[in-house]
């Protein structure tokens, strides 16, 4: 028997996504287009990152003056204070989930900072992406 009212919302969770999808397609397309390779940044949704950690992420990010996407989670953005505002015409930060396989595979994306996860480690190598590690827990 087919739940009509949780196809329903899976079809408004699938509108809602792919609205967010558009923006960071778009954003990471005209990076392609004017050749600025990207860094993607992510972490996984289970490591515990520190506010000091998170603080030397975001002045390493800074000082690399390298384009960049960073998806993160709501408890991170409160300490990415004026981050944003200081990177917009080279970054972008994402606070929606994103399929990484598919951010991974697009040209554009040149290096990945990641946590290490081992989905993580397959979807980057899969894609050819080089890993630059920062693991956190057990990885």
């Amino acid at each position: 028997m087919v739940c009509w009212a949780s196809l329903l919302n899976q079809a408004a969770l699938k509108a809602a996504l792919s609205q967010t999808d558009e923006t960071w397609r778009e954003w990471l397309n005209n990076k392609l287009t004017e050749k600025q390779p990207v860094m993607y940044v992510e972490f996984g949704t289970q490591t515990d990152i520190s506010v000091e950690q998170i603080q030397e992420i975001v002045k390493g990010l800074e000082l690399s003056n390298t384009c960049f996407l960073w998806v993160t989670r709501q408890n991170v953005i409160e300490h990415l204070a004026g981050l944003e505002d200081r990177v917009k015409n080279r970054a972008l930060i994402v606070k929606e989930w994103v399929d990484q396989n598919e951010v991974l595979n697009l040209k554009s994306i040149k290096g990945f900072l990641s946590h290490c996860g081992w989905n993580s480690i397959l979807e980057s190598i899969c894609a050819k992406v080089p890993i630059l590690a920062l693991p956190f827990m057990a990885e």
